[in-house]
């Protein structure tokens, strides 16, 4: 597995410049930022596993797996377009709303009233037409509301650093459990069996993402995509925290 992942990321590149898009067109924008979060986010995760630095991974796949969730969605519908608009304005109107004018980071925003108009407005406009969906909503929306009540939870606790991850990642408990013998660690590679399923997560995005561009955009190299595709469905980990057949879309 942990020679695959750089193979199928060298694919990716490869094949990257197959996907021609209108760079006029919104949707198409941005279902390519998307699929380049992903390809960037792989990239890192990948640097960190090689260096022997796993502990951050998967903070990392939290966030590709947001951008892999909304690629599955903008792909199926443009309509979803709806939704990263929305949320674009929702984020800027929340954060002017909540200013303290004493706030120094927050003085431009503030001051910044004809911004502040125009996303109000345009995120009136928007509701007016369907509310915003949450992030459970997004995943559902998908078909992936098992990951999100499952891979999902997990990975935003390591991203909050709740109790249960911070625990897990810095100590270790003697065998006996004597809470006295505790052992600290810091910078360690993550469990082995945390580590498989992390990185066959990482390799199921990353070649389903290759899959929706590929076909969504309909280029040459579509056929290659799905070869790898089955390439990973062939080397398939029980273990792995998430399945190729869970990630695909109908």
């Amino acid at each position: 597995m942990n020679d695959f992942l750089p193979e199928l990321f060298a694919a990716t590149m490869d094949m990257l410049p197959q996907v021609v898009f209108n760079k006029g067109q919104k949707v198409h924008r941005t279902l390519i930022a998307l699929y380049s979060t992903v390809i960037e986010q792989v990239d890192s995760a990948m640097i960190l596993q090689a260096k022997g630095r796993s502990a951050s991974l998967d903070i990392i796949l939290r966030s590709c797996l947001e951008a892999y969730v909304d690629l599955v969605n903008l792909a199926s519908d443009d309509g979803y377009m709806h939704q990263m608009e929305m949320s674009y304005h929702h984020e800027w109107v929340r954060l002017a709303k909540g200013a303290d004018p004493d706030n120094p980071y927050l003085a431009s925003v503030i001051a910044d009233a004809e911004s502040n108009a125009f996303h109000t407005s345009e995120l009136a406009r928007l509701a007016a037409i369907a509310p915003l969906m949450n992030t459970f909503e997004r995943f559902k929306r998908a078909g992936m509301e098992n990951e999100y009540r499952s891979v999902y939870n997990q990975l935003c606790s390591e991203t909050h650093n709740n109790l249960r991850a911070l625990i897990r990642r810095h100590f270790r408990f003697a065998d006996d459990g004597d809470e006295n013998k505790l052992e600290l660690i810091v910078m360690s590679e993550m469990e082995e069996g945390a580590l498989v399923a992390t990185l066959h997560t990482f390799i199921a995005v990353l070649g389903q993402s290759n899959v929706i561009i590929h076909d969504y955009f309909k280029t040459n190299a579509q056929d290659r995509a799905l070869d790898l595709r089955r390439r990973i469905e062939a080397i398939e980990d029980p273990s792995a925290t998430v399945t190729m057949m869970q990630l695909e879309t109908s």
